[in-house]
């Protein structure tokens, strides 16, 4: 009885496992594509789709395969600023997609070697639309603003404005690229050349996973799913042919028992091959595992070109010849921050170079920027360039986020036109921010220096930041901070009772924040200070000059014994009552003495207000304690 049921637990604890197990598969193995699943949709509701399916799976060839360039418009359906890509992003996947298809990838290397005599370029290039359907100059990307907060693999409302989302252009001439908010965990779908209407022809990407994204936390970042997506506009099937050892119809991909996902290594076997073929593009691995598409994947993308999407040979859509290159504006460069700059403050003010590169000058200019991924923040720039000539434009602040910082910047529209020439249009740089104000100090001494003494100190635990010590005379001394938040003192001693202005030179000392001024001095007897705080938001200046001209305290800064005495003729008979706080004000003791030395020894370092009774008339100072 014993034995039966540890049995049935050692059963159900399998069980258990198993299940779980499965889980965490099923988790990790999601279905990425939709392309299929829309296609299967298709068919079902058009039986003459499938006759279609069957004709161009048995013309797996191309007569002529030389060269094309498609032109691409890009519609970017976005409903908050997260969605609203950059221009950047979308260069970037352009030069994904070129690299991909023309195997000039840099990760082309990584393809085994079983597999090196059968890879390809598929000589297919890309361009950002140049010229619309009406023969208008464009840049080929367009931005609709959408009430929608995302799309659905079936919901077609992506592709029409009246829906909330963008018009395609002529999908006979142009390959229509959508890059939306998908819902449901799918990365992207196309329409295969046959299943589908004009209006809804094309590729639908999820935003985050549209171009390089390196921001994003995803191992779809790299642009691959976008490759992917459109072999899927060019009639390519899934390698595992969506089926257990399926057929993609492809006659040099080894047949592979199911999708792989992550990245396998070579040879990772099924259905009695090799090795999966789990670097081709039409799998479903990481992005920097996909490294190749091969010679039957090509002829079947010509075939597809030639029978099906012959239209694009015919396209204007990447013509410029016969546009004036009169609206080429650039930015040149970034001049503040430069790159990997360390910044001391709680706002960054960009400054950049501009230049008009049209032989017609430039008037206007429309530049956007952002930090780190957040919303652009737009300027207009107004001026007269001609060509050739540059301009440095200052931006408006931008708040820091973070410590390590990413500074994106574009141009765009010159005196309102197209800009023809967008490939010198966007810069970024990065740099690192303390989150804190600079503070400046600066420190002219007298023609007695070696009386002189200087601290700067911040409050909490009263740590000494910076001191000057050993001075020389009829010296400017300067030092810079990068202070963050806190309250923060300086303080200055003169053993000779004179100050350092104005009887035996002109010395003085002055602190800053920037260009404005905390606060400054020079005329004292024997110890001058200020105190000033650093917020957050905003900065507060606390100037105290606490000295007392009847009292005079020495050693100042003392280590153990604090001696004091009257400039007066008073003549101290009574107790002297004396108390000592911290420069925040908190009382650190009190007590009565009947000498004129305190003993200081137990107090930690820093700065302290002295206060002394002496017959009923109160003096107070500052003294520093340091070991």
């Amino acid at each position: 009885m014993i034995i039966l049921m540890n049995k049935r637990l050692i059963k159900i604890g399998f069980l258990f496992l198993l299940l779980l197990f499965s889980k965490i598969n099923m988790s990790q193995n999601f279905e990425k594509c939709g392309s299929m699943l829309l296609l299967q949709k298709a068919m079902k509701e058009n039986n003459q789709i499938e006759s279609k399916r069957n004709l161009i799976n048995q013309k797996v060839y191309a007569e002529s395969m030389s060269n094309v360039t498609i032109p691409v418009v890009v519609h970017v359906v976005y409903s908050n600023a997260q969605n609203n890509i950059s221009d950047s992003r979308i260069f970037s996947q352009i030069q994904v997609l070129n690299e991909d298809f023309r195997r000039t990838n840099s990760d082309a290397i990584n393809t085994p070697s079983q597999f090196q005599s059968v890879v390809a370029d598929m000589s297919i290039n890309f361009c950002l639309a140049s010229k619309d359907p009406d023969g208008n100059p464009t840049n080929g990307i367009i931005r609709k603003f959408t009430n929608k907060s995302g799309f659905s693999l079936y919901d077609t409302t992506i592709h029409y404005n009246a829906t909330g989302g963008s018009d395609a252009w002529d999908s006979d001439k142009y390959l229509n690229i959508w890059v939306c908010n998908i819902n449901g965990g799918i990365l992207g779908w196309a329409q295969f050349p046959y299943a589908g209407t004009k209006e809804t022809d094309g590729v639908v990407i999820n935003y985050d996973n549209f171009g390089i994204n390196l921001n994003y936390s995803s191992a779809y970042k790299l642009g691959r799913t976008t490759t992917h997506e459109v072999g899927h506009w060019l009639n390519l099937f899934h390698v595992w042919g969506d089926n257990t050892c399926g057929d993609d119809f492809v006659f040099d991909t080894p047949t592979q028992e199911q999708a792989n996902y992550g990245c396998k290594i070579h040879p990772h076997i099924s259905c009695q091959n090799s090795g999966d073929m789990f670097m081709n593009f039409m799998d479903y691995s990481d992005d920097d595992c996909m490294n190749s598409f091969t010679n039957g994947q090509k002829s079947r993308a010509w075939n597809c070109l030639l029978n099906y999407r012959d239209k694009i040979f015919i396209s204007d859509g990447c013509d410029t010849t016969n546009f004036s290159m009169s609206c080429d504006a650039s930015i040149e460069s970034i001049i503040h921050p430069l790159s990997n700059d360390s910044i001391c403050d709680q706002k960054i003010y960009p400054a950049i170079v501009i230049k008009n590169n049209s032989s017609d000058p430039m008037y206007t200019l429309d530049i956007n920027y952002r930090l780190n991924g957040q919303q652009y923040t737009y300027q207009s720039w107004s001026g007269n360039l001609s060509q050739n000539m540059s301009d440095t434009v200052y931006l408006a602040s931008l708040k820091n986020l973070q410590n390590n910082n990413i500074l994106e910047i574009e141009v765009s529209l010159p005196n309102s036109k197209i800009d023809l020439d967008f490939s010198n249009n966007f810069l970024s740089t990065n740099y690192y921010s303390n989150i804190g104000r600079t503070v400046n100090i600066q420190v002219q001494t007298d023609n007695y220096a070696q009386e002189n003494q200087w601290y700067l100190y911040k409050e909490v635990n009263n740590s000494i930041i910076d001191s000057g010590v050993v001075l020389n005379n009829n010296t400017l001394y300067e030092r810079e901070y990068c202070l963050t938040q806190g309250c923060y003192h300086f303080v200055i001693f003169d053993s000779g009772n004179d100050g350092i202005c104005c009887n035996f030179g002109n010395g003085y000392f002055n602190a800053f924040f920037g260009d404005s001024l905390i606060g400054s001095g020079g005329s004292f007897i024997n110890i001058d200070s200020l105190s000033f705080c650093i917020s957050n938001e905003n900065q507060t200046t606390n100037l105290n000059n606490l000295h007392d001209p009847v009292l005079d305290i020495y050693p100042n800064p003392a280590s153990e014994n604090l001696f004091f005495k009257l400039k007066s003729q008073i003549t101290i008979n009574n107790p002297i009552f004396v108390g000592i706080y911290d420069i925040a004000g908190k009382k650190i003791l009190t007590k009565k003495i009947t000498s004129n030395n305190l003993n200081i020894s137990s107090l930690e370092n820093g700065v302290y207000v002295l206060f002394i009774n002496i017959d009923s008339t109160q003096h107070t100072t500052k003294f520093v304690k340091n070991k």
